[in-house]
């Protein structure tokens, strides 16, 4: 089967989710029964992981700071499932820790008690995924408000 041959290569690069496979193989123009085939007996096999996948790009999400919300629209425009998307989501606690490490590093060398710069802060953790209300909570930014 040719196209089990080509999502093996695929895979021998970098872990990809069912999503990502299916449009490599259909982008290498392999017939769509063929492509969910391969990808149901490497997913068998354990070769292909949604869940493991999942997890893996959270926690590299996680590294780059960014919070809950951008990593759920990240995870569904990657294509997966709201459920596998639910389950796989920092806890609050390691979205908090997230945040900390972010305003100690990014963040450290503003000045918090001028009220357009905490603003500007505000709207930038807000864009990267952090819930207002976490922000808010947090002692670098409550502590000036």
């Amino acid at each position: 089967m040719k196209a089990k041959q080509a999502l093996l290569r695929l895979l021998n690069r970098r872990e990809l989710n069912s999503a990502q496979a299916l449009k490599k193989l259909l982008d290498r123009e392999f017939p769509f029964a063929e492509a969910k085939q391969a990808i149901a007996e490497c997913e068998s096999a354990g070769f292909v992981d949604d869940r493991r996948w999942a997890e893996g790009r959270v926690r590299a999400l996680l590294r780059r700071k960014k919070g809950n919300s951008y990593i759920r629209q990240k995870l569904a425009q990657e294509g997966l499932d709201k459920e596998l998307i639910t389950d796989a989501l920092p806890s609050e606690k390691d979205q908090e820790e997230a945040l900390q490490r972010l305003l100690t590093s990014r963040y450290s060398d503003r000045d918090m008690t001028d009220l357009k710069i905490r603003q500007k802060t505000v709207q930038a953790l807000q864009r990267q995924g952090f819930p207002l209300s976490l922000i808010l909570n947090s002692p670098e930014i409550s502590h000036f408000s």
